[in-house]
């Protein structure tokens, strides 16, 4: 006579324990690439936006403003692109008339933005210094540093180190932006 099972063996479990590890240490790292890359996105919606509002802003006031970012760190900067408001302290000065709209801001999610690999920058890897990548013309237009013309097209990448990053491409004679999702450099 067979009667009722009172539990599981210990060979049992332990199967059902390796199973668990085996789909856990596939599942984790494919999770966790999804998750960066959708924070690369984020901040890529992030800065889309900045943009625009500096496109904005530079149209409705009637004077330029840059757009510039540290080097391996999220964070970027948008002011009137005039030299008192880009000093090296970093501190602005009261317009005579009204303030002067200056953003001092940082990607979500720990995201940064990628080496610069061409163009006129200033600051190095990691200096903490200003990189000036482009400025919002009055007209609407957008003028990329260090390349010629106004149709050049500025781009930046965004994401964590060793996932799949995020490129946002400017162009300069519309300021319209495009986004592509690749390796990160």
């Amino acid at each position: 006579m067979h009667g009722k099972r009172q539990g599981y063996t210990l060979v049992e479990i332990l199967a059902v324990l390796a199973i668990l590890v085996v789909v856990g240490s596939i599942s984790v790292p494919i999770i966790g690439s999804m998750l960066a890359d959708g924070k690369a996105r984020a901040a890529a919606d992030e800065l889309r936006t900045r943009w625009s509002q500096s496109r904005s802003k530079a149209m409705s006031e009637g004077r330029s403003y840059r757009f510039a970012y540290q080097e391996n760190s999220g964070k970027f900067r948008i002011a009137p692109d005039s030299p008192e408001y880009w000093s090296e302290g970093g501190e602005s000065v009261d317009d005579s008339e009204e303030k002067a709209w200056i953003l001092e801001s940082e990607l979500p999610g720990g995201t940064e933005f990628g080496t610069v690999e061409d163009g006129d920058h200033s600051g190095a890897s990691g200096s903490g210094k200003w990189t000036h990548k482009a400025t919002f013309q009055a007209n609407g237009t957008a003028k990329v540093i260090g390349r010629d013309g106004q149709d050049a097209e500025l781009s930046v990448k965004i994401g964590r180190p060793g996932t799949h990053g995020t490129t946002l491409k400017l162009s300069g004679s519309t300021a319209s932006v495009s986004t592509s999702e690749g390796p990160r450099p």
